[in-house]
């Protein structure tokens, strides 16, 4: 019986020692193409990450505006800064517009001393770049408030509006403070004649600090005057008076004329 002999036991007709194993027709193809499915998969599940470009979150509000805030904070962009932010609509129809002041960091405040009720506005802001409509809102202004507050955020666009509340804190009781014009608030309130009497001043329900002890009148009244701030302006006692009227009564001689006859 003849030995089968494997390919691997094959010999070199020329040397007598192993040689290499032909290998059969598309032996290591399946290999190649293994490995060029893979790598296209993978390319192909990379190429969506590589088509998408990073997204900066977008602003609150309007972008101008939220543009101009990056411009107070020494950024670059095409505005060149916020110089005056004006409250218009039905609270300029009744007070005039109302200017607000700059607060820092981008902050805009303001009141207007408005009678109860309720009130729409809009806002428009100007910049070097020209004016800008910043939007509109409303405010209820309630039967225990001094006028209303405003404030605009240039760095987001936000605006925010409400009652302004200015009272004062005293021996006696505390008592809201109602417009005086010029932007200032008045209280007058009985106190004990002659007496002094400890005052503070309260804004939107937050003791400012701001203190002054006015002395009463004859009477016992007290009045004081602050700004939209709490400051104290004026305290003092106010006499009471009295009012005498006197009748006069005035006689009418009238002169007749002679008669001609």
């Amino acid at each position: 019986m003849r030995a089968r002999r494997s390919r691997s036991t094959m010999m070199s007709a020329a040397n007598g020692r192993p040689g290499p194993v032909p290998k059969p027709p598309g032996a290591g193809l399946g290999r190649i193409v293994s490995f060029t499915t893979v790598l296209l998969l993978v390319l192909g599940m990379l190429v969506p990450f590589s088509m998408v470009q990073p997204i900066a979150a977008a602003p609150l509000g309007d972008s101008d505006l939220a543009v101009e805030g990056e411009a107070l904070q020494g950024g670059s962009p095409p505005l060149q800064g916020v110089y005056a932010v004006t409250i218009g609509g039905d609270v300029a129809n009744t007070v005039g517009p109302v200017q607000l002041s700059n607060q820092g960091n981008g902050i805009w405040g303001g009141t207007a001393p408005l009678p109860p009720g309720s009130y729409g506005f809009d806002v428009t802001v100007a910049t070097n770049d020209g004016d800008v409509y910043a939007g509109s809102s409303s405010v209820n202004v309630t039967d225990d408030a001094a006028g209303a507050v405003f404030q605009f955020d240039s760095n987001t666009g936000e605006i925010a509006a409400g009652p302004f509340v200015v009272s004062l804190q005293t021996d006696y009781g505390t008592f809201p403070m109602v417009a005086a014009g010029g932007g200032n608030f008045v209280v007058t309130f009985d106190a004990g004649p002659g007496s002094p009497v400890n005052v503070e001043t309260v804004v939107n329900g937050l003791p400012t600090g701001i203190t002054a002890q006015p002395v009463g009148g004859n009477g016992g009244r007290v009045q004081v005057v602050a700004d939209a701030s709490g400051n104290i302006l004026q305290a003092n006692g106010v006499d009471s008076g009295q009012l005498q009227v006197t009748k006069t009564t005035i006689k009418v001689i009238r002169n007749r004329a002679p008669v001609s006859r």
